[in-house]
């Protein structure tokens, strides 16, 4: 994917989750949870866990997978029996959804900690929300998504037969995918060239004092 490095976009968004606030910085679960203050060191405190966590996370997970194949590559041997794609496919989806688990409790690490506080500001509605995550997804990352969907139904379409049945349907698909994609380039645009609101993203108007 063209300028896209899935580690980095991943650190954005859960960086994207706080938002300057005067001396410090707000909180919302999702960028779209109740803004709840903390400070500048939880913050950084916060991000900090969660891109050790990518960081070495992968990889543990990387390593697990090529030890889990070494032993069943022994225990085929010695006991004469091939391992099926059964189990193969069962291994890798417990590991899976562990590395998930693990990765939710660091994704919601700072919710656990400021349940407790007042919010200062309410829930963003769900069409504010999108709005504030648009706006903040880089472009590279819109385009690199269009080119891999567009070439991936295009692909489809010719190994199918662009005059068949379903290398028509690929081709529509395609079509959608560039209209699709096209509008949020132009939405992201239009948010971009605005500026700053009369509305702060925190979703009210704020004092930066």
């Amino acid at each position: 994917m063209i300028g896209y490095n899935a580690s980095a976009h991943s650190k954005q968004l859960f960086e994207a989750q706080f938002e300057p606030y005067r001396q410090g910085y707000v909180y919302r679960k999702n960028m779209k949870g109740p803004a709840i203050p903390v400070t500048a060191d939880e913050r950084n405190r916060f991000v900090g866990n969660y891109v050790r966590f990518n960081r070495y996370g992968v990889w543990t997970m990387v390593a697990a997978m090529t030890v889990l194949a070494f032993i069943a590559t022994a225990w085929s041997t010695a006991m004469d029996i091939a391992v099926s794609d059964g189990m193969i496919f069962g291994a890798i989806i417990v590991l899976a959804m562990a590395f998930l688990a693990v990765h939710r409790w660091f994704w919601t690490a700072p919710a656990r900690e400021v349940a407790l506080r007042t919010p200062i500001s309410e829930e963003r509605s769900r069409s504010d929300a999108k709005r504030v995550m648009l706006k903040r997804t880089p472009y590279r990352y819109i385009i690199g998504m269009a080119v891999v969907s567009i070439w991936a139904a295009l692909d489809s379409a010719t190994r199918h037969g662009w005059t068949s049945g379903w290398g028509r349907l690929w081709l529509v698909l395609a079509g959608l995918f560039v209209v699709g994609f096209s509008l949020q380039i132009l939405r992201k645009w239009r948010l971009d060239r605005a500026g700053a609101a009369s509305k702060d993203d925190l979703g009210f108007p704020l004092s930066r004092e």
